[in-house]
């Protein structure tokens, strides 16, 4: 199993890399995104790659980040869609858009994918929220450290000003901020707007429980979504 590629590009396309590894070519399907990430020809690259045994081929799919493979999977799991779809709908959407399009129900946005017809849509919509909802909450522990203890307050920031009621209160704003800058969405944005969804929510008042962090980042990424 091949889980990462480190070469030289020496063959690129709209669709396909071919990567010299030692001496050995690996031809790797992209998207878009992930084709314009990694450069060109002669350009040294590492590849987070999809590796997908068949009868009759073995495929590799290669993404320039490892969130992005995380997400081909999680998009390629909905019944009906391959990793052809999976790559369309990476290549043509930024994952905070498709992280809107199926919390918010944009349907629009993966109706724009080529080859993404209205039932799939609606499909993608319902099959997919409660697997990046699960993400989105598993994602911040495993990327930002939480195991080492709460973020520590700094100037100016929202841990800081917000008066948090409990370490609780602040891990859970700690791993919103997290998750929403992994998006891409900038520090003080976020912290802007998980600042007032804190304040319109009463904290841990309004946001207790398990859908505490899910109902936050949605709630977030309402509010970024037109800055």
């Amino acid at each position: 199993m091949i889980d990462r590629l480190t070469g030289t590009v020496i063959q690129k396309d709209a669709s396909r890399v071919v990567i010299d590894v030692n001496g050995v070519g690996y031809g790797v399907e992209m998207p878009l995104s992930s084709l314009w990430a990694i450069g060109g020809q002669g350009q040294t690259v590492t590849a987070w790659i999809e590796t997908h045994v068949r009868e009759d081929a073995i495929k590799l799919f290669g993404f320039a980040s490892m969130e992005e493979k995380e997400l081909f999977n999680i998009v390629c799991s909905v019944s009906g869609v391959g990793p052809k779809i999976g790559l369309a709908i990476l290549g043509s959407l930024q994952p905070a858009q498709i992280f809107s399009a199926v919390i918010d129900g944009h349907k629009e946005l993966l109706e724009s994918v080529p080859g993404v017809g209205k039932r799939l849509a609606e499909r993608l919509a319902v099959e997919l929220r409660p697997k990046v909802e699960k993400y989105l909450k598993s994602r911040p522990a495993a990327r930002s450290g939480a195991a080492a203890g709460p973020r520590t307050a700094a100037p100016g920031d929202i841990f800081g000003s917000m008066g948090a009621s409990s370490d609780m209160g602040t891990q859970l704003l700690a791993d919103a901020q997290s998750a929403l800058e992994n998006l891409g969405f900038k520090d003080k944005d976020v912290s802007q707007v998980l600042g007032k969804i804190w304040k319109d929510q009463d904290g841990m008042v309004g946001l207790a429980g398990k859908d505490g962090l899910p109902n936050l980042i949605r709630g977030a990424l309402a509010e970024l979504r037109g800055w």
